[in-house]
């Protein structure tokens, strides 16, 4: 019988004690011997056959498939595409606003080196993104317009539109009045049912309710620009309206017929000396009761 079938028999504990004593003699097979003589006396940890059955359990639970849903994805997508496209289209059509408190005024600089001057508490509305495909501009209060040649230039108001390809002109708009002046090149105004042409030196006024009237101008640009206003020939009532687009007051009016005719100027930079501009050519008085109200009496 071979060592190795010996060795075998040993550790069943089936050999002799005269087979034993032949193993033993062989010293490759007593090394072995006592190797396994030393592990069987070793003791294993515990082992924890409990917590060890647990993680098996939840090792073999069935595993969660989640199911593709290749349609939910693709709206999903389409929604995200949607969603930036919407938001490129509000962007686009989004308006930019000027805005003038009273007393301010501003310089606007338009995307095609058109500029405006804007007023004192007026209100200025465009297209930022789409100016190239429409030169439009909505206005309210009043602005002075140095125009690039391009195409057609429009400015909205209330009371009509004003449409040129390239000039110098002064829209007023307020309330019930619209007022337009050419100091350069050919303007095109358009009131309801009328289109009238104005050429430099030429101007015209409008006031909803009565007819229009057609007006020259010797002047090269508008009074506003030196921070002046001036009047011809108009109504108390217009030329206290403007003030109060320059100065932050309260006007009170005693025993005054707001119809008088007023021919001349006040400054934008003085409030005393705008007063005595107006109430001096017409005989009245003025009594600056506090920073924001005045009161205006006629000479006694």
């Amino acid at each position: 019988m071979d060592k190795q079938s010996l060795l075998h028999k040993w550790m069943n504990d089936e050999l002799t004690e005269q087979q034993e004593a032949l193993l033993k003699a062989d010293p490759e097979m007593d090394a072995l011997m006592q190797i396994a003589t030393e592990s069987s006396n070793l003791e294993a940890p515990e082992f924890p056959e409990a917590a060890v059955w647990k993680n098996i359990q939840q090792l073999n639970r069935p595993a969660k498939v989640r199911r593709l849903q290749p349609l939910k994805y693709v709206i999903r997508i389409a929604a995200v595409f949607a969603i930036v496209a919407l938001s490129y289209v509000f962007w686009q059509g989004m308006d930019t606003d000027v805005n003038t408190a009273i007393a301010e005024k501003t310089q606007v600089f338009l995307p095609d080196t058109s500029e405006v001057a804007l007023n004192a508490d007026s209100f200025l509305t465009y297209n930022e993104q789409d100016w190239r495909n429409a030169r439009t501009l909505r206005l309210e209060g009043e602005a002075y317009f140095k125009v690039a040649k391009g195409s057609a230039f429009v400015v909205e108001t209330d009371l009509g539109d004003v449409t040129v390809l390239g000039t110098q002109f002064n829209v007023f708009a307020r309330g019930q009045q619209l007022k337009v002046s050419c100091f350069e090149g050919v303007v095109s105004v358009s009131l309801d049912q009328q289109v009238v042409t104005l050429k430099a030196g030429e101007a015209l006024e409008f006031t909803k309710g009565s007819s229009l009237k057609n007006l020259t101008t010797s002047l090269s640009a508008p009074r506003w620009l030196q921070h002046e206003s001036s009047f011809e020939n108009a109504p108390l009532s217009e030329v206290l309206d403007e003030l109060e687009h320059y100065y932050s007051v309260q006007l009170e009016v005693k025993d005054i017929d707001l119809k008088k005719r007023f021919t001349g100027s006040f400054t934008h930079q003085d409030l005393d000396i705008a007063l005595q501009s107006i109430c001096t050519p017409l005989q009245m008085t003025y009594s600056v009761l506090d920073k924001n109200k005045v009161v205006l009496n006629e000479v006694e």
